[in-house]
């Protein structure tokens, strides 16, 4: 039912495809050429993908320019590609925590887990009364209860490759979820927001393509953007990976946001805000290969960049964000990439920047740090 003209919002339509091949497990395809149109309205819904997908050569126009910062449209994504698994919450009270906990907790030296849910799953414990990675100064924040990604067999045996980063003395929550077993592919699709019109606030909007599954493959997506004005509000990422395992995103194209400044005095008015294009988040073994960004360079001097650009290729503004951010995850590999920014916020385990090129790298975590083969135009690290 889909029109693909480019003006008919085609939202329900391509929903609707994809319910249907998620329960009769078959792939989506979309119609080569056509342009899809998916604009306001929608509010809470997403199009949840479960299925392999390929967009062809096929667009898609996402239309942010009429959506209010912390509606419902703002904080839906397009695309979720999901779990046939549904985390389970295991509490305070529950005979997993109290195991942990009569054990000592979790130490960094543990090689095991008092349980054997009997295939592999993702574990991430908590510990609500220990705050890690607060932040002071600029954008500060107060940080997060204690918890990462513990990778888990049918018997309880740690991955060698995710063990507690910190120890726990007391564990207080754990959020588990088995790993799909079967491999998934998003394939193709040029992708355009044409970006929100909102006041320029800490309300950020998340409108791309959300994966929340194991072993999924996204190759040759391209997303850009137009319709930057003088304000707007932050975008999380146009591709977030949110409690994933496995995760291989190769050969895509993106483009960095311009970054606006905060006019909301009450949240640290004058900080500048910044839209990622890439996030991870809660996963392990993520992997960016031959990943590049449209606007990683200077129009005028062919340098590397943090300038933005209007549509006439003339410098405006105050400068264009990065596109990667990361945060509670383990084992992140970049090889070949050519992306200005390369962040990890907080908790990162493992990270390795090979054959890339980039202005900026920021690692905060724990585990090795590999760097090499690869350009940074910076004077610091």
């Amino acid at each position: 039912g889909a029109v693909g003209d480019g003006v008919t919002d085609d939202f329900d339509a391509i929903k609707a495809a994809h319910e249907y091949a998620n329960r009769e497990k078959l792939p989506v395809s979309a119609d080569e050429g056509k342009t899809y149109y998916i604009g306001a309205g929608h509010g809470k819904d997403t199009i949840t993908v479960k299925t392999s997908t390929n967009w062809q050569n096929s667009a898609f126009i996402i239309d942010d320019r009429f959506i209010e910062a912390g509606s419902a449209d703002a904080n839906s994504n397009i695309f979720t590609v999901a779990s046939d698994y549904s985390p389970i919450k295991h509490n305070e009270e529950s005979e997993l925590v109290r195991a942990i906990n009569n054990a000592g907790g979790i130490k960094t030296t543990d090689t095991s887990l008092p349980y054997k849910p009997g295939h592999t799953v993702m574990l991430i414990p908590y510990n609500k009364n220990h705050r890690v990675y607060i932040r002071y100064g600029i954008n500060n924040d107060a940080g997060d209860e204690q918890h990462e990604v513990m990778i888990v067999d049918g018997e309880g045996n740690i991955d060698k490759n995710t063990p507690a980063l910190l120890d726990y003395e007391a564990v207080t929550s754990v959020t588990e979820l088995r790993i799909d077993d079967g491999p998934i592919e998003l394939v193709g699709g040029s992708f355009l927001t044409r970006a929100n019109q909102a006041p320029s606030a800490y309300r950020y909007f998340s409108r791309g393509i959300c994966i929340r599954r194991s072993n999924v493959t996204v190759r040759k997506v391209k997303h850009s953007i137009t319709d930057e004005g003088e304000h707007g509000a932050p975008y999380i990422a146009f591709i977030s990976v949110y409690l994933a395992n496995k995760i291989i995103c190769e050969d895509c194209t993106i483009q960095a946001h311009r970054y606006y400044y905060n006019a909301d005095p009450t949240t640290g008015g004058a900080s500048p805000m910044g839209t990622y294009e890439l996030s991870i988040s809660n996963s392990n073994d993520v992997l960016f290969k031959n990943c590049n960004q449209s606007n990683y360079y200077d129009l005028e001097t062919g340098k590397p960049t943090k300038r933005f650009f209007d549509k006439d290729g003339k410098p405006a503004g105050e400068g264009i964000w990065g596109v990667m951010g990361s945060n509670y995850s383990k084992n992140i590999v970049y090889d070949g990439c050519k992306l200005n920014r390369y962040d990890a916020h907080a908790g990162v385990y493992n990270a390795v920047i090979r054959n890339c090129e980039t202005v900026m790298i920021n690692l905060i975590g724990g585990g090795t740090a590999i760097i090499e083969n690869s350009i940074i135009h910076n004077y610091t690290m």
